[in-house]
């Protein structure tokens, strides 16, 4: 790769960091709450992580989008080797991409990695015109895994864990439903539809 490759993927890692969203990372603590990667920094072993699909867009009406409002990890636990995941609320309420998820669930099922999931959000990355609801925007199968079919498939073969701080609907309830262990902190909340799926149904 060239230079001017190199530095415009720098530039793109470059703002996914924290240090580069000062005023959301703020905003975030006054909350008493921690950022997407804090959270991740804090379970895995230092220096282990290694972060998966950190750049990763795609263009949404010439608007080019990260593919998953949250962060990706592969690294260890006390050793062991582990798949983290955490959205990030703060990025277009969590919203993730199905792709995203069916991959790292492969990962997790051809190695038999542990997961760890932190489900705040409020599902998929949908979109509708008029209400901004709709369809998952990856569908059908993804390699082995189609986006809910792998979490089921994973259980049993490799124990998955999801964690709730916070408002947890749609697509990231179904996450934490399928878990083996879910832990939820006071003031979470868990639901298939959260108040803007509510009120545009009702009209």
């Amino acid at each position: 790769m060239n230079d001017e490759t190199n530095d415009a993927l720098r530039q793109a890692k470059d703002s996914q960091q924290d240090t580069s969203r000062a005023e959301v990372v703020t905003r975030v603590h006054s909350g008493n709450k921690l950022t997407a990667r804090e959270r991740v920094d804090l379970l895995l072993d230092p220096d282990s992580a290694v972060e998966y699909g950190s750049i990763a867009a795609k263009s949404r009406d010439g608007q080019w989008i990260a593919e998953t409002g949250g962060v990706d990890f592969v690294g260890t636990i006390d050793g062991q080797s582990a798949i983290a995941s955490s959205t990030d609320y703060t990025d277009h309420g969590g919203g993730y991409g199905a792709g995203r998820l069916g991959r790292l669930f492969g990962l997790a099922y051809e190695h038999r990695w542990p997961v760890v999931m932190f489900v705040d959000g409020g599902g998929s990355r949908a979109r509708h015109p008029r209400t901004g609801l709709g369809h998952i925007e990856t569908s059908g199968p993804i390699g082995r895994f189609s986006f809910l079919d792998g979490v089921p498939e994973l259980s049993g073969w490799v124990p998955i864990v999801a964690i709730v701080s916070g408002p947890s609907f749609a697509g990231h309830a179904s996450l934490a439903g399928f878990s083996d262990f879910l832990i939820s902190t006071p003031g979470s909340a868990i639901g298939m539809g959260g108040p803007p799926m509510v009120e545009a149904s009702l009209g």
